[in-house]
């Protein structure tokens, strides 16, 4: 658990250094930095939520520019997003060797105008631990950063005190009876379709909420770590999705639920990148506080 907080810590700092100030991140596509629209398909099949159609753009410029950085780390950005990570490193390398100067003119990295191919392969090398040689100043920030990152030594513990036992004439006191304000939905591998099980959580969701009030109730969808972040923010954002329309479909108001998404970021279970684990394929449910009886 140490390590995998230490290589969190470490590819945060890398990133914010890499790609440069948080101003960075708002713009997500860049005009007229190259002439060759590569990618341009893709990318509007991945705003439509068509993950299909996008693989298939960009492995169709992948053959017919088998030399472009661009097209090369889109298809490695393909093969990551389908698990096949090695595969997905070996073209990110390549992207790294021949993007050094490249500049795109569409691209699915938050970047600036100054980003180049190189930049962005980099970055996901990093983030698969990779320490690639067409990635120098990224082998130095990350041995950099990890020394930096390890903590100090803890202090011993405090010494143990056991409290007296409860005086032999006193019963504890039952504990309260509190409703259920949070709730759990898991989905299937690469999906955001309701199972039947998750119909009857989001059902007794829906109950309580009825029953016991809710003053802001709050989606919050989760992906495991296969495939890419930007691939994963946009199936936690649809799996939260799916859980409000069902709870609009079983008579919750509409405005009265929000909805996030976090990609890989709060895994239940802490994992490596390019794990399966079930239990982190979730949408959380959370009522908030209790609201007075009577607003549903």
């Amino acid at each position: 658990m140490r390590h995998q907080s230490l290589g969190k810590l470490a590819l945060t700092v890398l990133s914010l250094s890499l790609l440069g100030s948080v101003s960075a991140f708002a713009a997500i596509v860049d005009k007229g930095h190259g002439p060759d629209g590569l990618g341009l398909e893709g990318f509007d099949a991945i705003l439509h939520g068509d993950v299909s159609v996008a693989d298939r753009e960009f492995q169709e410029d992948y053959m017919a520019h088998p030399g472009n950085p661009l097209a090369i780390f889109n298809m490695a950005d393909t093969l990551h997003s389908h698990g096949q990570v090695a595969d997905a490193d070996r073209l990110y390398s390549q992207a790294a060797e021949r993007g050094k100067s490249y500049i795109p003119d569409h691209l699915l990295e938050p970047h600036d105008s100054t980003t180049t191919v190189r930049d962005v392969a980099c970055m996901h090398l990093a983030q698969d631990g990779k320490l690639d040689p067409n990635c120098p100043s990224i082998r130095a920030e990350l041995d950099v950063t990890m020394q930096a990152a390890l903590p100090p030594a803890p202090p011993p513990p405090p010494p143990v005190v056991e409290a007296p036992p409860p005086p032999a004439t006193l019963a504890p006191a039952p504990a309260p009876i509190v409703a259920a304000r949070n709730f759990t939905v898991f989905f299937d591998f690469d999906k955001s379709k309701i199972t039947p099980e998750a119909h009857e959580i989001i059902a007794a969701a829906v109950d309580a909420a009825k029953k016991n009030g809710a003053v802001r109730i709050t989606v919050t969808g989760h992906t495991d770590t296969v495939g890419s972040h930007r691939y994963n923010q946009a199936l936690s954002e649809r799996r939260a999705m799916a859980v409000k329309n069902e709870m609009v479909h079983l008579g919750m108001n509409s405005s009265e639920i929000s909805t996030i998404g976090k990609s890989f970021d709060d895994p239940l279970i802490p994992t490596g990148p390019g794990v399966r684990e079930p239990q982190n394929r979730r949408a959380m449910i959370d009522l908030g506080q209790p609201s007075v009886a009577g607003n549903f």
